[in-house]
């Protein structure tokens, strides 16, 4: 019993690195996500206005075919 609680704290610090690891690892992929995020939000809004300034442009084309 003893040799094992021995072989256990001896586990201990590998295992509290590995979560920090773990962790960092787990915060830089948020940055990430975080920015992705936010470039689909501003592509999303440049799509809607482009294709609000086509149907605009649509209307005015069709507009001056009828005059």
């Amino acid at each position: 019993m003893q040799a094992r609680v021995s072989w256990l704290s001896l586990q201990e610090p590998v295992y509290q690195q590995y979560q920090m690891a773990l962790k960092i690892e787990n915060n830089r992929m948020k940055e990430i996500l975080g920015g992705l995020e936010r470039e689909k939000a501003m592509k999303q809004a440049e799509f809607q206005y482009l294709k609000k300034e086509l149907q605009a442009l649509r209307g005015a084309s069709m507009s001056l075919l009828f005059y």
